[in-house]
């Protein structure tokens, strides 16, 4: 009889034991989950922005269904969204590379360049302080072909390599505190952004995120800041040294 009660103890207390576990695995799971998208379009708007030889325009049709078109090209755009922070930013991307026969013709019936690999980024990004959304913007805007500063907090950048048919776009809500940063405020009166951009239609807030997202941002920013400026400067005492020319002092 003390077996039999000793085996029911037994029991009872795995089968707690197992109910404990699935709460904890669900726990976790809701922890893994993550934050939701930061996306900066609201259903039914656009941007776009028109050059000399270049259009680019983003329609968002759905929360991360996107029409993406250069020049001729259209493209109907499925994005991912981000697992994990970039750089500072959460939101959606699209990156993939096409061809074959079939793409080629459809993009001749369409008119279209030889357009193969469209990548675009949408996504807030937040920032410590007005002074360090000034340097994110001055930095992001050098390794890209232009930059557009619509309203307080959106920055659109492209970037088009013909020689690798390959065109990208990113556009960004930049935060402070939970608000967009207004960077014609910032900005020397002499910086102008010399492209035309068109608007339509609303952009979403800035989500409220922790303190220490921001905080977690400079710091991984600043370290690959620090780098780049290190490796230019390693490439340009490689450039002297080759050229046989003394080193600047």
């Amino acid at each position: 009889m003390q077996r039999v009660r000793r085996s029911a103890l037994e029991g009872r207390a795995q089968g707690q034991r197992v109910v404990l576990l699935l709460s904890l695995l669900a726990a976790d799971a809701c922890a893994q989950a993550g934050p939701a998208k930061e996306t900066v379009l609201a259903p039914n708007s656009s941007i776009g922005v028109a050059m000399a030889n270049q259009r680019i325009s983003v329609q968002a049709q759905t929360d991360t269904g996107r029409v993406f078109k250069f020049n001729e090209c259209e493209f109907r755009i499925s994005a991912a969204t981000q697992s994990e922070r970039n750089q500072g930013s959460h939101g959606i991307y699209h990156g993939f590379y096409e061809g074959g026969q079939d793409f080629k013709k459809r993009l001749l019936l369409d008119g279209c360049q030889q357009l193969r690999t469209p990548r675009f980024r949408e996504a807030q990004v937040h920032l410590p302080s007005e002074a360090f959304a000034l340097e994110w913007l001055r930095r992001k805007s050098r390794s890209t072909d232009g930059r557009a500063i619509v309203h307080p907090g959106l920055v659109m950048t492209w970037q088009y390599r013909p020689a690798l048919d390959s065109v990208s776009v990113d556009i960004y809500r930049a935060c402070v505190n939970g608000k967009p940063v207004e960077f014609s405020k910032l900005l020397p009166q002499g910086e102008p952004d010399p492209v035309r951009v068109a608007m339509d239609g609303p952009m979403l807030p800035c989500a409220a995120v922790p303190q220490k997202v921001a905080a977690d941002t400079a710091v991984g920013l600043r370290r690959m800041w620090h780098e780049g400026d290190r490796m230019q400067l390693d490439a340009a005492a490689h450039r002297v040294k080759t050229n046989g020319q003394p080193m600047p002092p």
